[in-house]
């Protein structure tokens, strides 16, 4: 930006001026509404996976939130107890959960499972064999997916799969 005059590089460098424009010009809010409707990151970081569903980290209000939910969604794999979690935060665990709840409408245990579960969902497009995807996804275990795909979506890993390939 050089006065009034903005620039960018390219169509993604393109979509976050426009995104910063929208932020400046008519508040954080919109410029998340906007996002969300592109399906694009808000603010991206180097090297992070796109999860579109983690715009609101975005907004918590509090730096040390927005990186512990860029840690979860690009780390999925680490140790992620409540504990750990608000121990990497700075903040107590019932603190995290309050801002949990607050910024995400859920627990972190409930945000945990859910990038699991779409990280997992990522990796069979790369044709990792399941048992493969729960580890590299942080389950550990096939039968821990297992279970966390028949709370989302009321079917078991293998239907997921056949249906949605």
């Amino acid at each position: 930006m050089d006065g009034q005059i903005f620039t960018s590089a390219g169509i993604t460098t393109g979509i976050d001026l426009a995104l910063s424009i929208i932020a400046r010009d008519c508040g954080q809010a919109s410029a998340l509404e906007v996002a969300r409707e592109l399906v694009v990151q808000l603010r991206r970081t180097g090297g992070q996976s796109q999860y579109s569903i983690h715009l609101a980290g975005q907004f918590s209000g509090s730096d040390r939130l927005s990186r512990l939910i860029e840690q979860v969604v690009t780390q999925p794999h680490l140790n992620l107890t409540l504990d750990e979690l608000a121990s990497t935060a700075g903040m107590n665990a019932r603190t995290l959960s309050r801002h949990f709840k607050q910024t995400l409408q859920e627990t972190p245990a409930q945000f945990v499972e859910r990038v699991r579960v779409d990280h997992a969902r990522g990796l069979w497009a790369d044709r990792i064999v399941p048992k493969q995807v729960a580890i590299y996804s942080g389950f550990g275990d096939l039968q821990r997916m297992r279970r966390a795909f028949q709370r989302r979506f009321g079917i078991g890993v293998s239907e997921y799969i056949s249906v949605f390939g």
